[in-house]
C-alpha cells in the first residue's frame, strides 16, 4: 500500500536505532546492505530523507522529500508539529489553513495520547504500555504530502480501556472482534483510560476531518487490523503490528 511507504521508512529507522552525523566528536554511523531492487521502491528510501547523511559510492544523496521527527526532540508537540506542516509548505504543498489546523492538531493529539498512556508518564504510573517511543514523519511527492505517525506501544486493541471494553461487549455481542473494536473507538464508544475529562475524544475527532476532506486517504493499522477510518470499513489481517500507524494525505489547494 502506498500510503504505508512512508511508515516503512521510519520503522526501518527506528529498527536500525542509529542517527547518522558529521560530527567530527561522534564517530560517522553506516549501513551495509543493499536498496530494495525495485526502482521506485529504492527512490522513496532515498528521498524519505533517513540517508540524507550518508553518502552512496562516494556521492552525496539528493535532497530529502521527507522530514521526521520523534520523542526524543527535545520540543513541545506544538512545536515538532509546526516542523512537519512547515516542511509541506516549503515544499510546495499549499494547504487551507483549515486543514493546516486539523493536521496540527491531529498530530499533537497523537503525541498527546503516546505520552498519556505511556507507562510511568503523567501521572499514569501503571500505562497501557512501556516506554513512551513514537515517530512521525512527512513525504512530498508529487503534489501531495503523506503524513505518518507510528506509535510503538501496545496498540489501540490491548490498551486498558479498550481491553475492559471488548470483555464487556463480548459478553453481550457474538462475533466481536478487533475489527468492531478499532470502529468502535473512532466512533467514540470506547472512551479514555486515562480517566480525564475531555479525553478519548481524539480519535472520533480524527474520523470526522477525514470525512470533512482535510486528512485525506486516512489509514490505520494496529494489531490485526487495518482499516479506512474515514468510511469506517475495517478489516482483520493474519500479521500482527504492535502498535499502531496512521497515515493520511493532503494535495496541494488550486485555488
Amino acid at each position: 500500500m502506498r500510503e504505508f511507504t512512508l511508515s516503512g521508512v521510519i520503522a526501518l529507522a527506528v529498527a536500525i536505532k542509529t542517527k547518522p552525523t558529521h560530527s567530527k566528536k561522534i564517530p560517522p554511523s553506516s549501513i551495509e546492505g543493499n536498496l530494495p531492487m525495485n526502482e521506485s521502491v529504492a527512490s522513496e528510501f532515498i528521498e524519505s530523507g533517513f540517508f540524507r547523511n550518508f553518502t552512496i559510492e562516494g556521492q552525496q544523496l539528493p535532497q530529502a522529500k521527507a522530514s521526521w521527527i520523534s520523542q526524543r526532540e527535545k520540543k513541545v508537540g506544538s512545536q515538532k508539529a509546526d516542523k512537519l506542516i512547515k516542511f509541506a509548505n516549503e515544499n510546495n504543498i499549499h494547504m487551507p489553513q483549515e486543514q493546516k489546523n486539523a493536521i496540527w492538531q491531529n498530530l499533537v493529539e497523537c503525541m498527546t495520547n503516546t505520552h498519556n498512556h505511556a507507562k510511568g508518564k503523567d501521572g499514569n504510573p501503571s500505562g497501557d504500555g512501556d516506554t513512551e517511543q513514537w515517530v512521525a514523519g512527512v513525504m512530498c511527492r508529487e503534489g501531495e504530502a503523506q503524513f505518518t505517525f507510528i506509535d510503538m506501544g501496545v496498540g489501540i486493541c490491548k490498551s486498558v480501556q479498550a481491553t475492559n471494553y471488548m470483555t464487556m461487549i463480548k459478553n453481550t455481542i457474538s462475533g466481536y472482534g478487533p475489527d468492531k473494536l478499532v470502529r468502535d473507538a473512532f466512533d467514540g464508544k470506547i472512551g479514555s483510560s486515562t480517566g480525564r475529562p475531555g479525553r478519548g475524544l481524539g480519535l472520533p475527532r480524527m474520523r470526522r476531518d477525514a470525512q470533512f476532506g482535510y486528512l485525506q486517504n486516512l489509514k490505520i493499522r494496529t494489531g490485526k487490523v487495518e482499516g479506512d477510518i474515514a468510511k469506517m470499513q475495517y478489516r482483520k489481517v493474519k500479521e500482527s503490528f504492535n502498535g499502531t500507524i496512521i497515515s493520511w494525505s493532503a494535495s496541494t489547494n488550486e485555488e
